[in-house]
């Protein structure tokens, strides 16, 4: 199977849709002569729409976990996003609600086959947070 069909494959089944210029790299990673940079363009070819697709599910969690806080009226906030983990500033009276709405958000931000799972941990500062 070409790598090429297989993005075409993906991009539907993902719903991450690359720019035409990244197809056209990509096809040209591939066919390249010289091995190494035929790998990193297969390599390319798989990362990109999963890439892509995570940050389109962080990003969805992100717009379902702030409406869930404004819905309990919470007033902790979300500051920070990296990669696909969210940083919350949060009211030590309200710790145990915020905990619980964010990981119920987050895991359904998105329906999938599979189930998404997510995890919380706190800390007085990013620091300390494990």
């Amino acid at each position: 199977m070409n790598i090429v069909i297989f993005m075409d494959c993906g991009k539907q089944k993902l719903s991450y849709k690359p720019p035409y210029d990244l197809e056209v790299f990509l096809y040209l990673k591939i066919n390249e002569k010289n091995y190494m940079r035929q790998e990193l363009g297969k390599r390319l070819a798989m990362n990109t729409p999963i890439q892509g697709s995570a940050a389109d599910i962080i990003k969805l969690a992100m717009i379902k976990v702030d409406h869930l806080l404004q819905k309990h009226n919470l007033k902790s906030k979300m500051i920070l996003q990296v990669h696909d983990e969210l940083i919350f500033d949060v009211y030590h009276d309200e710790l145990q609600e915020v905990m619980e709405v964010v990981s119920k958000g987050m895991s359904s931000a998105i329906k999938m086959n599979v189930e998404l799972k997510s995890e919380g941990s706190y800390a007085v500062n990013w620091y300390e947070l494990k």
